[in-house]
């Protein structure tokens, strides 16, 4: 409820909530084990009769006139754990119900995490199945898929997918693997509740997603039949030497050729009153210095092509965190929004 009354306070119209965050979900599912969050043991369904979650969080988030964006990791199924672990020890910490338990050829391990094959047909449709369950059942008004894709160009990750695939070009196979999820989700969702938009946010720089984690976001921005929006995460300051931030959302307005597609920025807000180390020597104190620049940010893309809004991330570090400079960045955020 608290959120929601700041929400209000600040006039934000959407949540966000990441409904399925290790590959379990905070909803009863046919798909995923029960949320570790819920009760501390994935898989364990809480003792709260008839009691859902996900319905109330959603109930609660309508009444105060606040759409609710229901958001999947599409791939990635762990966070990053202790330097001693291995796939298999991920593995044994899952609930046995958990798909990648189920399914251990079909999941990889990269920097002690663990994600699925993308290249891997039944993976693709586990992931649909995950979708649609949502979206059937409950009453969102959002797909929110984050940047969680291949994480790395090593060619053993899919390797046998691949060779049985045709392709003789293994990035167009990976972009291609994560293309059609894109598009499948996109497909079902409109046949189904064509109200519900869905949205991708990939990270910020956009080469890195075409040579990095193979997400074709030029192709989705371009074709019909992909997205609803982008929502790149454009965590980074004017100073920023290598991204800055009036470039970089200049270079994603270029990119959105298919008038549909809305351009929704992703703002950091966890990056107030924090050195910025990947920012170069003119950017790495700029959000120490500085109290406006999430306002200001605002101000610049709401001037692109195909606007469509901004999303901070995230919510604690602009209500659970209080500091002055963060008091000060809400206060001038509030004479843009308000």
């Amino acid at each position: 409820i608290a959120i929601i009354r700041r929400c209000e306070a600040l006039k934000l119209n959407a949540i966000v909530f990441q409904v399925r965050p290790e590959g379990d979900a905070f909803y009863e599912s046919g798909v995923n084990p029960w949320c570790t969050y819920l009760t501390g043991e994935q898989g364990v369904k809480p003792d709260w009769g008839e009691f859902d979650p996900l319905t109330w969080m959603i109930d609660v988030t309508h009444k105060a006139g606040i759409e609710f964006h229901a958001w999947f990791n599409p791939y990635r199924l762990t966070p990053v754990v202790g330097v001693n672990s291995t796939k298999q020890s991920l593995l044994n910490s899952l609930s046995e119900t958990h798909y990648a338990r189920r399914h251990p050829d079909w999941v990889y391990y990269f920097n002690r995490q663990i994600y699925l094959d993308p290249g891997v047909p039944e993976v693709q449709e586990f992931i649909i199945a995950t979708v649609m369950e949502v979206a059937q059942k409950y009453d969102i008004d959002a797909v929110h898929f984050d940047d969680y894709f291949y994480p790395s160009v090593d060619v053993n990750i899919d390797k046998s997918e691949y060779q049985k695939s045709g392709y003789n070009d293994l990035s167009q196979f990976r972009l291609d693997s994560v293309s059609k999820l894109i598009s499948s989700v996109y497909k079902l969702i409109k046949e189904n509740k064509p109200e519900i938009l869905f949205g991708v946010s990939p990270q910020g720089n956009i080469d890195n997603n075409y040579n990095s984690q193979y997400a074709d976001v030029k192709r989705w921005c371009n074709e019909a039949g992909f997205i609803d929006y982008i929502a790149p995460q454009i965590y980074y300051g004017f100073n920023n030497q290598t991204a800055p931030y009036s470039k970089t959302i200049l270079k994603w307005q270029e990119i959105i050729t298919n008038k549909n597609v809305k351009l929704i920025g992703g703002l950091a807000a966890y990056k107030i009153g924090k050195v910025d180390m990947n920012a170069g020597n003119n950017g790495q104190n700029e959000w120490i210095e500085e109290n406006n620049i999430l306002s200001r940010q605002i101000e610049e893309l709401s001037k692109v092509n195909n606007y469509g809004g901004i999303i901070f991330y995230r919510y604690e570090n602009l209500f659970d965190i209080k500091t002055e400079q963060i008091k000060k960045e809400i206060e001038t955020i509030k004479g843009i929004l308000n």
